[in-house]
């Protein structure tokens, strides 16, 4: 089964007071079905799901390798 999820850069407007980017998972119908954003007390992007979602394996797979790609961004930039 082919992943459905789009991965949405929210703007700065929306992400109020936050200095890290904020993106919006949203599904095929989009609908907004969680969040990855930064989670300061463990210093990495983290993916935050919305209640009463389910997810295939597909899906946590795509989440997976764009909160990675986020990660490997940030650190290639901090050594700049």
């Amino acid at each position: 089964m082919k992943s459905r999820i789009r991965f949405v850069q929210l703007p700065r407007s929306v992400r109020t007071r936050r200095a890290t980017d904020v993106y919006d998972v949203v599904a095929a119908g989009d609908d907004s079905i969680g969040t990855i954003k930064w989670h300061s007390h463990w210093r990495q992007y983290c993916f935050f799901p919305h209640e009463h979602t389910v997810w295939s394996r597909d899906c946590l797979i795509d989440v997976f390798w764009f909160v990675h790609k986020l990660m490997n961004d940030r650190k290639r930039g901090a050594k700049r």
